[in-house]
């Protein structure tokens, strides 16, 4: 299940679980809290079915969700914050529910702000073999691997990719706090890169502006400009 691996994630990125029952059948529902050292304020409240199916994610969002809360509001461990600012994370397998379900879902903000990460078994299957523990460090260097070979590759064949970097984006885009780092080191020199391009007479007029007085009037510009191609 999809739900032990994004388990990984809150426990290695400053969240500890909140132990609560709820007494549904078949149903796993984690929720997270910020550590007391985290400066963060979110909850999240992590969910997925161990017979998932289309009925039970229907019933999930007609009454599993509302009692979720509700339940929640009571425990001891949640504080007002929680009230307005807790997001419910649906793991489900895709085969098990439709696009018209995921979006009737995530746009239905009662009580939870609401994302679905749906997912095949092949992506599960080859995101499990990296066996890491999830930091978000580990995680964008699993993105920025081939030095952006991999994301090209996604994007040119992304309708037929099922693996686990298709899995590792879906986590991005649904897991808020989950952000790709830029790292500095496999970024080029755009001027430099955009220089080597120039033609010889348009990297004498590069050279040129760049040697411009900045507090040249526009008069004094102009002559400057007029003096060089005379």
């Amino acid at each position: 299940m999809l739900i032990n691996l994004i388990d990984k994630v809150f426990l290695s990125n400053g969240y500890e679980s909140v132990e609560f029952d709820h007494g549904y059948d078949k149903l796993s529902a984690r929720l997270y809290k910020p550590s007391d050292t985290e400066n963060k304020a979110e909850f999240y409240l992590l969910v997925e079915s161990e017979e998932a199916s289309s009925e039970r994610a229907d019933q999930l969002l007609s009454k599993w969700a509302d009692e979720l809360y509700s339940i929640l509001r009571q425990n001891p461990a949640v504080d007002r914050v929680f009230a307005k600012n807790c997001t419910m994370i649906i793991c489900w397998p895709e085969i098990a529910i439709t696009s018209r379900q995921i979006f009737q879902i995530e746009e239905d903000r009662y009580n939870f702000k609401k994302n679905v990460i749906s997912y095949s078994a092949a992506e599960l299957t080859d995101l499990l073999v990296k066996d890491i523990d999830f930091t978000l460090a580990q995680i964008n260097d699993l993105i920025g691997a081939g030095d952006g070979r991999y994301f090209q590759q996604f994007k040119a064949k992304s309708a037929e990719l099922e693996n686990y970097y298709s899995l590792l984006l879906k986590i991005f885009i649904k897991i808020p706090f989950v952000t790709y780092v830029h790292d500095p080191k496999r970024l080029f020199d755009l001027d430099s890169s955009l220089v080597s391009r120039l033609s010889v007479d348009e990297r004498a007029l590069y050279d040129f502006t760049l040697n411009l007085d900045d507090d040249l009037s526009d008069q004094e510009l102009m002559m400057q400009f007029l003096g060089r191609i005379r």
